[in-house]
């Protein structure tokens, strides 16, 4: 199970990176289209973002699968307990 994680990690991943850097090419191509290079950028911010979210999401089951957000969890629980007066 650990090893198809893995594989798909490095698909999910590889995939938004070589379509930064074919990206990045192209826009080296349409140096003097204004429009285009604003595409391309629309685009790749596009991809960091799915990148950052991805990242983001593992870093989140690894932080359920150790334990460390179940404190965070009772907080929220305490929290949510003293804002609705209960």
């Amino acid at each position: 199970m650990k090893t198809r994680f893995l594989a798909t990690m490095s698909h999910d991943i590889r995939t938004p990176l070589n379509g930064i850097i074919g990206m990045v090419n192209m826009g080296n191509q349409y140096a003097d289209d204004p429009q285009m290079r604003q595409k391309i950028r629309e685009k790749v911010m596009e991809s960091l973002k799915y990148l950052v979210s991805l990242v983001n999401d593992v870093l989140g089951m690894n932080k359920l699968q150790s334990g460390d957000l179940k404190d965070s969890v009772e907080y929220y629980g305490q929290c949510h307990k003293i804002q609705s007066g209960g």
